[in-house]
């Protein structure tokens, strides 16, 4: 111990014992007493007029003078602790910038090196949390953050210094002090040490998946808020590489098209694509057989209905608060629906590759794209093969150009050269786009209806289809899910013989409300007198009488109403060869229910295709699509699904069979209710496939696309949505809650009651009435389709029964190149699958307490690269 003249000074024995309680808070009153009693008596004695060493005021800080100079108690005091402050907070630095603390994220590092492993990669950026980081700063940094805190949270200290539990502080809700704080600490110790730089890393890359101008980069990293363009780019080349290293060709995987992404396939026997049995069952061709019988045998009557009935229940509880105490209960029915859902918990792992320019419109660019994935990024050509098939999947357009390449190659004698090895499968989103084009332009009607969609479209403000060939999809999914609660909480209406739901339930004696047995019993009441075709024809021929019959109306008399402009624009929507069919002959037919059974029984099952693909569970419902797909002027998807028909019955195998139900499609957030299609998947990586390219002028098999942007885009939209979790943004969802929705709805609910829509009133016809492209596709089928299909199909198989001897010899049509020019033509002048370039953003739907909602994504699509690939 010194003196005022800095002269060390003896103490005795017992001083030292003294001194010694003191200090370590043996004896009272405690140090901290001492110096609270100090300062605040020392604030209280006026400054000296001679006193040059501190300016009286609020800044009691002496950055200059030597403590021992200052003559001031409080000034002495304060800047003395300040300096002790300054130098802890500056031990507290060195501690937060070490290696070990876990900060360090390098763009590069040599193998085997010290810094190997603090190497970037897209597990440590996933593992990215702001939480975590303020885990760090509060252990290894607790003073600093302790006054960062103080200065950005008011009240904060005032609040601690007399009970560390009574500290509570009010967090703003648009900028909270806490996400603040853990920004400065973060800035803070980039600033001491540059190499302690994840959080500006991880801001970086977020940077460029949002798109951000390098400008942004250069002042940013200059301020210590990110690092710099080049070290994005290198981390994210790095990241890519290490990707590509993974020799995924060895594993059960899925891929993607020209832009390709490697999807991990779960829960797959080691036998389904087992390539010698897949062939051997292709060249017995039994789709031969196939008949409109077979087709109309494969179909679950009684699933279908229970589609409807779990649909009507779903929107009734929804809708009436008093009936929640039902979603566990409905829940649990639901389960009767399933047939081979993914698990719940599933996050699927996807690995995106590089790009390559080969044009997939061509059976040629197609093929090397395909070889450019298989052979160069997979490892797979005619010595690796093996014994293994591979699927590889598309949307309408893709798929069709797969099975003209195995056609186009079926005569090559090895199996890798003639594709035999590769195995078409057609994905679900365009398809469910195509079907939802189909029940608009079904049942868009004219104002004259009032249940059609033009109708309750004017009601609701929504906007008119410029193209019913390929409507707006998230447009088209809202309409048609607005019109199809409205119908069912109406035939619920009648059903209770309220024009009030909600009040009429509300108002009931608890023990006299309907259990849930008793709406389940209601719903297939309803479902049979409303949403099946029994149901429809039956408002056509009313004098057939039978079961199930709908509630009896008021008389009908014609109003005679001149159609609108609008209306007759809409009933020839620019296609020439849609044709809607004449009323019935019966006299006593009632042309508006009818339509509107029809509407649900079409939308019901719409719907149910979207809950069961975000159910995961995509086989649910979709060999209903070959007959009304055949009925509705959409020839080519049509033979896409007879063909899946014909391989899951004869030529997968159950094995194979189970493997593609069970990754038909992908959960990328590992929640329930968040599965999404494959080709919906990919159509969002081709968004910023072209988005994140800031220079134009590349080409997709160019560096920049193969090795930065390519294999991490699947990761950048990813870290948009984890970065907005980290500052606790939600994601933005659109579902029949919001007010105004709710307020379209009961206005139309309030239309379709007035008008008694989903009542029988004997003849009433002013309506022009729906086709019915169920049974019209039956027929069809029946006709020539179902033949020409079977002739078509069975001409690469003709050709593999070649290579096959116990088959024997088979004659077969030869294969034509005008042939195929021909085709392509075709397909390229098919406004059925015309490019979805057109129409974007598309949105991902979801599951949430069992009503489907659509997930809103920003930005726009891509063309021309379209397809998913799978890989076993």
């Amino acid at each position: 111990m010194k003196d005022g003249r800095s002269v060390l000074v003896e103490r005795g024995d017992t001083h030292k014992r003294v001194l010694t309680s003191f200090l370590n808070g043996t004896t009272k009153p405690h140090l901290g007493s001492i110096l609270e009693n100090m300062y605040d008596s020392s604030s209280r004695v006026d400054f000296r007029a001679k006193d040059r060493t501190t300016n009286p005021g609020m800044n009691m800080f002496n950055e200059t003078h030597p403590l021992n100079e200052i003559e001031h108690g409080q000034a002495a005091m304060v800047t003395w602790a300040v300096r002790l402050v300054g130098d802890l907070v500056s031990a507290e630095a060195e501690e937060m910038t070490k290696q070990e603390t876990g900060l360090h994220l390098r763009a590069r590092a040599k193998a085997g090196g010290r810094e190997e492993y603090d190497k970037a990669s897209w597990d440590a950026i996933r593992a990215f949390r702001l939480s975590g980081l303020e885990d760090i700063a509060h252990k290894h940094a607790p003073i600093m953050t302790y006054l960062v805190k103080a200065y950005t949270q008011a009240g904060f200290a005032e609040a601690g210094h007399k009970n560390e539990t009574a500290r509570v502080v009010a967090i703003r809700k648009y900028r909270p002090q806490n996400l603040v704080v853990i920004n400065t600490m973060m800035v803070m110790t980039n600033g001491r040490w540059i190499k302690a730089n994840i959080y500006q890393m991880c801001r970086g890359i977020w940077l460029f998946a949002s798109q951000a101008p390098a400008s942004m980069y250069r002042v940013e990293s200059r301020l210590g808020l990110c690092v710099s363009y080049k070290t994005v780019y290198d981390a994210l080349r790095e990241m890519g590489r290490g990707k590509r290293n993974r020799r995924i060709g060895k594993e059960n995987k899925m891929l993607t098209g020209l832009a390709a992404t490697a999807v991990k396939m779960e829960d797959c026997d080691s036998q389904a694509f087992d390539l010698k049995l897949l062939i051997e069952r292709q060249a017995r061709q039994e789709r031969r057989a196939l008949t409109t019988k077979i087709l109309l045998d494969s179909l679950d009557l009684t699933h279908l209905e229970n589609c409807t009935v779990v649909q009507f229940l779903q929107v009734l509880i929804s809708f009436v608060p008093e009936l929640s105490i039902y979603k566990k209960n409905l829940e649990e029915y639901a389960k009767i629906l399933d047939r081979k859902p993914i698990p719940q918990s599933r996050l699927t792992e996807t690995t995106p590759l590089s790009t390559n320019s080969a044009n997939e419109m061509t059976v040629q660019g197609l093929r090397e794209g395909i070889l450019d994935f298989a052979t160069t990024q997979m490892g797979i050509d005619e010595e690796t093969l093996g014994n293994t098939a591979s699927i590889w999947s598309g949307d309408g357009k893709t798929f069709n150009m797969l099975l003209l390449l195995k056609r186009m190659t079926a005569q090559e004698a090895s199996d890798f050269h003639s594709f035999r090895w590769l195995i078409p499968l057609l994905e679900l989103w365009h398809s469910k786009w195509t079907d939802l084009s189909r029940v608009v332009r079904t049942h868009w009607g004219t104002t004259d209806d009032p249940g059609s969609l033009a109708t309750i479209a004017a009601i609701g403000e929504c906007p008119k289809p410029s193209d019913m060939r390929k409507v707006d999809f998230f447009d088209g999914a809202h309409l048609v899910n607005l019109a199809l609660d409205a119908q069912l909480l109406n035939c619920w209406e009648l059903h209770f013989q309220t024009d009030d739901l909600q009040k009429h339930i509300k108002d009931m004696p608890e023990a006299t409300r309907p259990s849930f047995e008793d709406l389940v019993k209601a719903a297939n009441q309803l479902t049979r007198q409303h949403a099946t075709l029994q149901a429809y024809y039956h408002a056509l021929r009313p004098e057939d009488n039978g079961p199930n019959q709908p509630p009896i109306g008021s008389a009908w008399s014609s109003r005679y109403d001149i159609c609108s402009d609008d209306d007759i624009e809409m009933n020839d929507p620019n296609d020439g060869d849609l044709d809607l069919p004449a009323p019935s002959a019966s006299t006593d037919a009632d042309i508006t229910l009818a339509n509107a059974s029809l509407f649900i029984r079409n939308a019901t099952l719409w719907r149910e295709v979207c809950k069961a693909v975000a159910d995961g569970d995509a086989g649910r419902v979709w060999e209903v699509w070959i007959f009304t797909f055949s009925g509705s002027g959409n020839p080519y998807y049509c033979q896409f699904l007879l063909e899946m028909f014909c391989c899951f019955k004869w030529e997968y195998g159950e094995a194979l069979s189970d493997a593609v139900m069970k990754n038909w499609v992908v959960n990328l957030k590992g929640q329930r209710g968040h599965g999404i299609e494959l080709d919906l998947m990919q159509e969002h990586h081709n968004l910023w496939l072209e988005t994140l390219a800031q220079h134009k002028g590349h080409e997709f098999d160019e560096t920049f696309y193969r090795e930065v942007i390519s294999p991490n885009v699947n990761d950048f939209l990813t870290l948009k949505d984890e970065m907005e979790n980290n500052v606790a943004l939600k994601s933005r969802t659109k579902k029949h809650g919001k007010p105004g929705v709710e307020n379209e709805l009961h206005a139309i609910m309030r239309r379709l009651r007035e008008e008694e829509v989903n009542c029988f009133r004997k003849g009433r016809n002013d309506a022009t009435l729906a086709a019915d492209d169920f049974t019209k596709g039956l027929e069809t089928l029946k006709a020539s389709k179902l033949r020409d299909f079977i002739t078509k199909s069975t001409i690469t198989t003709n050709v593999v029964r070649l290579h096959h001897d116990q088959f024997g010899p088979s004659a077969f049509p030869p294969v034509s190149l005008e042939d195929f020019e021909s085709e392509l033509e075709a397909m390229d002048q098919s406004e059925e699958l015309s490019g979805s370039d057109k129409h974007g953003p598309h949105h991902r739907m979801a599951v949430v307490d069992g009503d489907i909602c659509m997930i809103q994504n920003e930005g726009e699509l891509t063309p021309n690269m379209e397809h998913t690939v799978a890989r076993h």
